[in-house]
């Protein structure tokens, strides 16, 4: 990461500049080891308006993969949802998540994410923090 706690892409996928040769060194950590979680750099915040009328389910993808992604978090503001991987994946309660009303759902994945109202319409809200922009 540079100095300025700005990240990019190099950053996010670690690649290291080629130095020749290369030796392995061996190290060994003895005791505790600090860490620090960088911040994000780019906040993307939506609001989406799924539709269930008449027992018909409409599945919407709310997040595409993206290996930028830091944390998603999705709240239904109105009726529980359904969450999952694919539209596939939502349209049968018996392969999604049925996520309750109010209560944020974090996700720390890369990976696509679809959600459908589960009994009636619903607004939900998705925030996103990315890595790099």
């Amino acid at each position: 990461m540079s100095a300025d706690l700005t990240t990019d892409n190099d950053d996010l996928y670690q690649v290291e500049p080629a130095v020749l040769p290369l030796t392995p060194i061996p190290v060994y950590i003895e005791g505790p080891v600090q860490v620090q979680d960088p911040p994000a750099c780019q906040l993307i915040v939506t609001q989406v308006f799924v539709d269930s009328t008449a027992g018909f389910i409409q599945p919407q993808r709310v997040l595409g993969e993206d290996p930028r992604r830091k944390i998603a978090r999705i709240v239904s503001s109105d009726q529980k949802i359904r969450v999952g991987r694919s539209q596939k994946q939502v349209m049968s309660p018996d392969t999604c998540a049925v996520w309750p009303v109010g209560v944020p759902l974090e996700i720390a994945a890369r990976s696509e994410v679809w959600i459908a109202a589960d009994t009636a319409t619903t607004r939900v809200s998705v925030v996103a923090e990315l890595w790099a922009v």
